[in-house]
């Protein structure tokens, strides 16, 4: 899940604070400030990158987050 959390982190504070911190409210992960210096490098969808694709899935399908399963996080 750390790889989960740390690719949601930096595809997150490009302006979407308040969505970070619902999902980690829902994964209850303790809220704390997060910084990031990452750019943007993937070029393919999410699951090529995700080795628990399936698991990430299912959790979030449904939910009032599934919209990150299919967003296209271009900045």
């Amino acid at each position: 899940m750390f790889s989960f959390l740390k690719l949601l982190t930096s595809i997150t504070l490009v302006g979407h604070v308040q969505k970070l911190f619902d999902v980690l409210d829902f994964l209850n992960v303790p809220r704390r400030k997060l910084v990031s210096r990452h750019v943007k490098i993937h070029t393919k969808p999410l699951s090529e990158y995700i080795d628990n694709w399936d698991e990430v899935y299912s959790t979030l399908n449904g939910t009032q987050y599934e919209s990150f399963l299919t967003s296209d996080y271009t900045i």
